[in-house]
């Protein structure tokens, strides 16, 4: 009997053991599954507000011209650096020089003949003239069955026949030197310089041949003058029609100073003053943007509108074939952690998330919000020792090694996680 009962109570225990392993196991495994409550590290990230803006670059361009009609060769290609007096185009005149550049061809053809035949003459005993030499070499060659140096010679005396034949110029005869012919050769390339004109710089910059119309209209020296119509067409049209008679080759940058006349859209929410700073980006083709903090040197205001001129020193390379240009002006930017949405819960007045400590243990932590959107929180990080300010008081805060519950009321502060 007593056998028997035994038997009953162990039945018993173990019935309530078990389900007392299935209540705890539907409590932890959840849990540790993390369907219950996720863990989830921050994120850093730069939170940035951004207003757009349009902008026009001005800078100290000086306009170099050509005399004379002609085709133009860059000496200096475009975006070159060059110093004071370097030759940075030739002008090819339009007049006519393949007469003279033909008789050049002749005379050099002529030259080079000569001076190897001397050469030959002067390395043999025969004493002959040019012509007597061949003849006598190529009997020589003949009678030595040298059909290679007969052809060799055969050749020289078809090309004296024909240079001298050819030549054009009257002054030259069969009995000319080869120093009438250096001569001839120095006047040709003296009447052939005539027409080639040389511009040099008169400035040290950057060399560009991409002239819009803008570049005395936008001077530095005079741009509170601009009229804000005249900025705004230009936006529209994009580049001016030079209509003078004498247009410019190319023009030299000023490669240290540059200005931005700046129009912010959205003038009521952002105004600056002289000598603030503005942080920008400019925005390049392909999506690529120049970064800048420039001071505000001058405020141009017309019938309510507002224009800031920023002066720039850096980035000239990037930007000094730039005209019109968008912009985004940065009112706000700040290294932070972004966070789910759903993760923040407040204890007492404040804001915060539950993180599960290394050795398990749920605890608060209290959270400084920048900013928030539909799905995210973006959290200071704090001072340098990861500290935030509340009231009076300083509280350690969430560092990007933190493991945020996305679920705080999941679990209590306090509670032990495995």
């Amino acid at each position: 009997m007593m056998g028997y009962q035994g038997d009953i109570k162990r039945k018993i225990i173990l019935f309530i053991g078990f389900i007392a392993l299935i209540l705890f196991s539907l409590n932890i495994l959840p849990r540790l599954s993390g369907s219950n409550n996720i863990f989830i590290l921050p994120e850093e990230y730069e939170y940035v507000v951004e207003i757009p803006a349009k902008g026009i670059l001005a800078r100290d361009e000086k306009l170099y011209y050509s005399e004379s009609e002609g085709d133009i060769y860059k000496v200096i290609k475009e975006g070159e650096r060059v110093r004071v007096g370097q030759a940075v185009a030739d002008v090819l005149l339009l007049e006519d020089t393949t007469n003279l550049k033909d008789e050049l061809s002749q005379i050099e053809n002529m030259i080079d003949f000569y001076s190897e035949l001397e050469n030959d003459i002067s390395n043999s005993q025969d004493t002959s003239d040019g012509l007597d030499f061949l003849v006598s070499n190529l009997y020589q060659k003949i009678s030595e069955e040298d059909y290679q140096g007969i052809n060799d010679i055969r050749e020289s005396i078809e090309l004296q026949n024909s240079t001298i034949g050819n030549a054009s110029v009257e002054s030259i005869d069969q009995n000319i030197t080869i120093e009438d012919l250096l001569d001839r050769r120095e006047l040709l390339l003296s009447q052939i310089a005539k027409f080639d004109r040389e511009i040099y710089s008169n400035h040290s910059g950057l060399v560009s041949y991409k002239l819009d119309g803008w570049e005395n209209i936008l001077n530095p020296n005079s741009l509170n003058e601009i009229s804000f119509d005249t900025l705004k067409e230009g936006q529209e049209l994009g580049l001016t029609e030079d209509t003078s008679d004498n247009k410019p080759v190319f023009k030299i940058v000023d490669d240290y100073q540059w200005y931005l006349i700046m129009e912010i859209e959205d003038v009521i929410d952002t105004e600056f003053e002289l000598e603030d700073v503005i942080s920008i980006s400019i925005i390049l083709e392909e999506d690529k943007l120049v970064e800048l903090d420039l001071p505000v040197v001058e405020i141009l205001e017309e019938n309510r509108e507002i224009l800031y001129v920023l002066e720039g020193t850096k980035y000239i390379e990037k930007l000094y074939d730039k005209r019109f240009v968008n912009i985004n002006v940065i009112t706000f930017k700040e290294d932070t952690l972004r966070i789910p949405i759903e993760s923040l819960t407040e204890m007492g007045d404040i804001v915060g998330v539950k993180v599960k400590e290394f050795y398990g243990a749920v605890t608060f932590r209290p959270v400084e919000v920048v900013a928030s959107d539909e799905n995210y929180a973006y959290v200071s990080k704090g001072d340098n020792n990861g500290y935030i300010k509340s009231g009076d008081e300083s509280l350690r805060t969430i560092t990007m090694f933190s493991d945020i519950i996305t679920d705080p009321d999941s679990v209590d502060v306090g509670e032990i996680l495995n």
